[in-house]
């Protein structure tokens, strides 16, 4: 079995603001700078990407695509949904 190195925390805050930064414009366009001020929403993208490095399994395969992911893809997806989860809350 491959042994995993983890990041630090400061690394998985970083890497959450790129993900915010680069996505959540997409989805939502102006969001951007109010999730970059709030430190629940970096908080909480932070943690999808860790939890993401952590469930992360390089053998599964989809289900209809028969292709694995990527770390990064993987980690990005994670991020990706974390953001959607953040915006629907904001928009309660």
């Amino acid at each position: 079995m491959e042994q995993t190195e983890y990041k630090d925390l400061v690394d998985y805050i970083d890497m959450a603001k790129k993900t915010i930064n680069t996505f959540a414009n997409r989805i939502c366009p102006g969001i951007c700078g109010q999730m970059n001020r709030n430190e629940d929403a970096i908080g909480d993208i932070a943690y999808a990407m860790m939890c993401a490095d952590w469930k992360y399994d390089a053998t599964r395969k989809g289900k209809e695509s028969k292709q694995g992911k990527s770390r990064y893809s993987y980690r990005n997806q994670c991020a990706i949904w974390a953001i959607k989860t953040y915006i629907k809350k904001y928009l309660k």
